[in-house]
């Protein structure tokens, strides 16, 4: 007689069948999208069972030199973009890359569902549907006692890594770090992820005066 299989009801889903996650990051001429570009787009899948990840990380040409304070802010330069792909065709890339089965992750994301959402109403391209989690407001109220919810704030009250932040690659592996310590302790945070999830329409449609919190 074969033995019986025992099923660990509690056991998290193989890595294959967890849910596709997306932590992102935008780097960008200013603020303010209807005035300003991307520069860069990156992201990390994940799953919160195990520890594969895959890389994009890619800059993108605004087509005009980038301000001294930008290229302050993240180090890229006029020069490190001038022979890359125009905005849109690195959105598209990043997200054919993404999975649109996927659920994006950001830290203030509101800020890059708005820029993501001009970048494709600019170029008269219907935006793609996916969903989004902010983990700003997540944070901030896991950690209702710190002076402020910047990504580097949150980083090193986790003691997760922090170093390089404010380029599109580190921030994501940031939010990578935030979103496993935000889950943890859930019985089913992919629920949870899922139960935070807006579209990127709904997103793009909040407006907040500065990044991070």
């Amino acid at each position: 007689m074969a033995p019986a299989i025992q099923l660990d009801l509690f056991a998290p889903p193989p890595e294959d069948d967890a849910l596709k996650l997306v932590a992102f990051d935008l780097e960008t001429t200013g603020l303010n999208p209807a005035k300003a570009d991307i520069i860069e787009v990156a992201g990390v899948q994940f799953t919160l069972p195990g520890d594969k990840v895959e890389t994009f990380q890619e800059l993108a040409n605004p087509g005009y030199a980038l301000s001294e304070e930008i290229t302050g802010i993240t180090g890229i330069t006029s020069e490190m973009v001038a022979g890359e792909r125009i905005p849109i065709e690195v959105v598209a890339a990043f997200m054919a890359w993404a999975d649109n089965d996927a659920v994006f992750l950001a830290h203030n994301a509101s800020f890059d569902a708005r820029f993501v959402e001009a970048c494709y109403r600019k170029n008269r391209i219907p935006l793609p549907e996916c969903k989004v989690v902010d983990t700003l407001p997540w944070a901030r109220a896991s950690f209702p006692k710190l002076i402020n919810h910047k990504l580097g704030t949150l980083l090193r009250h986790i003691g997760a890594p922090h170093d390089g932040l404010h380029r599109g690659l580190a921030d994501s592996f940031g939010v990578v770090a935030l979103t496993r310590r935000l889950t943890e302790g859930s019985k089913d945070p992919e629920k949870e992820l899922l139960k935070r999830a807006k579209s990127i329409e709904e997103l793009a449609r909040f407006r907040r005066r500065r990044r991070g919190g």
